[in-house]
């Protein structure tokens, strides 16, 4: 067996983490290396609107650093002289770390992809409940048009004396055409307008003839809780990491605790 901290002096950990944590995909990437989270930070301006999510995962080197820092004193089994003779320990899958640490992710994966899931959801420490509808009705008309044709012309015909031939003896036209007797009927809209953001199908609306909105909120905690006590509740939310599960579940098959 050999110390952990020795395992980093002689540049050890780094390979064995890359190699244990590695997802097979190209381009490379790692377990916990990509998590994102929701975050607020407060500017000048007061605290935005919006969420940004920013990266707080660790890549496999970050990780070999934090372990070295946690259980340095403690003891892993096999012994390696140098790289050499770790990466032949590990082409040949004799390499008990990697082993264990593969076996660890393939029986909790789907702990820790949860786990990190949860890291991702928006969430405000002050807030135990958190409800929010949105009604909207909007009504808008295009242009009506009325046609009325008025272009029609009477003729009236009678027999003369002198002929078994009807013949036209009067003609009435009502001169005008179809364009000339249109009657048009026009919505005049009105200039509201509502933002996306405050309308219940997420959508800019001007101009409707009528709108029709209502927006209720259910926000704050109900009167049961203090103020204090979620936001130390929320310490102890954010104080928890995923990689402390990770290294808890790691230790329990891996580390030998020996000083």
């Amino acid at each position: 067996m050999m110390k952990i901290r020795e395992y980093q002096s002689k540049h050890l950990l780094n390979p064995i983490f890359e190699k244990g944590l590695s997802l097979d995909t190209s381009p490379a990437t790692y377990f916990f290396d990509t998590i994102y989270a929701p975050i607020r930070l407060p500017t000048a301006s007061g605290l935005p609107p919006d969420w940004t999510y920013l990266p707080v995962g660790w890549s496999y080197s970050q990780i070999a650093e934090i372990y070295a820092a946690y259980f340095g004193g403690n003891f892993w089994p096999q012994f390696y002289r140098d790289t050499a003779d770790l990466n032949a320990a590990i082409a040949s899958y004799s390499c008990e770390a990697v082993n264990k640490i593969v076996a660890c992710l393939e029986l909790n994966q789907l702990k820790y992809k949860k786990l990190i899931e949860l890291q991702g959801y928006e969430w405000n420490p002050l807030y135990n409940v958190d409800g929010e509808t949105l009604r909207a009705h909007i009504e808008q008309h295009g242009g009506e048009e009325e046609t009325t044709d008025t272009d029609v012309t009477h003729t009236t015909s009678r027999t003369p004396y002198d002929t078994t031939t009807p013949k036209e003896a009067e003609k009435v036209r009502d001169t005008g055409s179809a364009a000339n007797n249109k009657r048009t009927r026009t919505h005049l809209q009105d200039a509201h307008s509502v933002s996306a953001d405050y309308n219940a199908f997420g959508e800019a609306l001007t101009e409707g003839d009528s709108y029709h909105a209502e927006r209720e909120l259910r926000r704050g905690n109900i009167g049961v809780t203090k103020t204090t006590e979620l936001i130390e509740a929320a310490r102890k939310t954010l104080s928890w990491s995923v990689l402390n599960e990770f290294f808890k579940d790691l230790n329990e098959v891996l580390l030998i605790g020996i000083f």
